[in-house]
This record gives C-alpha cells, sequence and structure tokens, in this order.
C-alpha cells in the first residue's frame, strides 16, 4: 500500500509564518501520539499521511500548503 506523507515541522512551519499559530501547535502536538494521527518518524524526520492533512484543511488551502512542503511518495509502506 502506498501512503503520500509530508514533512510534518514543514507543516507546521508553513502555518506559524502565515499566523495560524493555533493550527500548527495542532499538528505539532500529533508527534507526541503518532500511532493515533499516522505520523511516522523516518530519515530524521516526521511524516504525516497527506489524506490526514487535507481532511483537516480542504481542497483550497491543501493545495496551496503542497506547493511549500516536502511530499515522500514511497514505493510501498508495511503498515503493522
Amino acid at each position: 500500500m502506498t501512503v503520500n506523507r509530508m514533512r510534518l515541522d514543514e507543516v507546521v512551519s508553513w502555518f506559524s509564518q502565515r499566523g495560524y499559530k493555533q493550527t500548527a501547535s495542532y499538528f505539532m502536538l500529533m508527534v507526541k501520539d503518532q500511532a493515533a494521527y499516522d505520523v511516522i518518524l523516518d530519515r530524521n524526520a516526521f511524516w504525516i499521511n497527506t489524506k490526514m492533512v487535507h481532511g483537516h484543511l480542504g481542497d483550497r488551502l491543501f493545495k496551496e500548503l503542497e506547493c511549500n512542503v516536502c511530499t515522500w511518495m514511497p514505493d510501498e509502506i508495511e503498515l503493522a
């Protein structure tokens, strides 16, 4: 199964730079409960499932965010 992911630190930074401090904090807190929010640590960075981010933002804001953060699309991820 392929899961697209975004660097969580870049998502947090993007919101913070635009003045959405509470939204930035909300996404940063996802690191504490990684399993619940489908967050993984890989390549020295936390990555969040893009579907999770899109579900919180909707199409317009998600597309704007997607253009400004690193996205990782691995060939396969083994989900435990």
